[in-house]
């Protein structure tokens, strides 16, 4: 699908999906954007993500979603499989930016505040996906202008393509789903170990050495190693 271009010539980019600008508040936020004249805001059709913020070093993928959304969407595999496609773009760092209060919670919802922060805890620990807070859209707009400036901060942005891995497609893939299975190992750091040892095989064989990769300790290692030593 052809980009649409919303300013030409500007110093900074942001690409917003076409189904999020098709909605009321992602019209708003473009909107606000937009007032921003060095901010080309880019309407395309993203496959994953509602926005992609191309960086000088990382890229920045950006699902966006409102308390209330996130929990009807818990109940279902909507939520799951949303956060699995998240990660599975190989050239762009996940976020979750959460719009609303906890009021919102005890206001419309049934959830509880220990359920719904447990809730947060899980995508950030299984998925590696940091969750952004925002009290409104109007607030949304303001994060993602700082975020388009840090991320661009030494030269223009070149426009840039998601890499989406399909799920569960190749032997590789599969690899990274078995080794996510383990506890404390979220999908990142699965895709890091993989990266690392060259095979599943030989990740399962030197799980003493998973401590070299930031994020995983004695702790991990030795859950990971009760899970294989488990007799049954």
């Amino acid at each position: 699908m052809m980009a649409t271009s919303m300013k030409n010539n500007s110093r900074y980019l942001i690409v917003v999906d076409t189904r999020e600008y098709a909605s009321s508040l992602g019209k708003k936020i473009v909107g606000y954007l937009k007032q921003d004249r060095n901010i080309k805001v880019e309407v395309d059709l993203l496959e994953v993500g509602d926005y992609f913020i191309p960086g000088n070093v990382n890229n920045i993928l950006i699902e966006r979603k409102s308390v209330l959304d996130l929990l009807n969407a818990a109940k279902t595999k909507r939520l799951w499989n949303q956060l699995k496609m998240l990660v599975s773009v190989e050239n762009a760092e996940p976020y979750l930016l959460l719009e609303g209060t906890d009021g919102m919670v005890k206001k419309f919802t049934k959830w509880s505040l220990e359920a719904f922060e447990g809730l947060k805890l899980a995508i950030l620990n299984s998925f590696g996906i940091k969750i952004i807070p925002s009290s409104s859209y109007g607030f949304t707009a303001i994060i993602l202008k700082v975020l388009i400036k840090q991320q661009q901060a030494i030269e223009k942005p070149k426009r840039k393509q998601l890499k989406v891995q399909k799920l569960a497609d190749t032997p590789q893939q599969q690899a990274v789903y078995v080794l996510s299975s383990f506890p404390g190992i979220n999908y990142n750091r699965a895709r890091q170990i993989l990266r690392k040892f060259g095979s599943l095989m030989d990740a399962l064989s030197n799980t003493y050495a998973w401590k070299t990769i930031k994020g995983i300790g004695h702790k991990t290692i030795k859950k990971v190693e009760e899970v294989l030593n488990a007799r049954f």
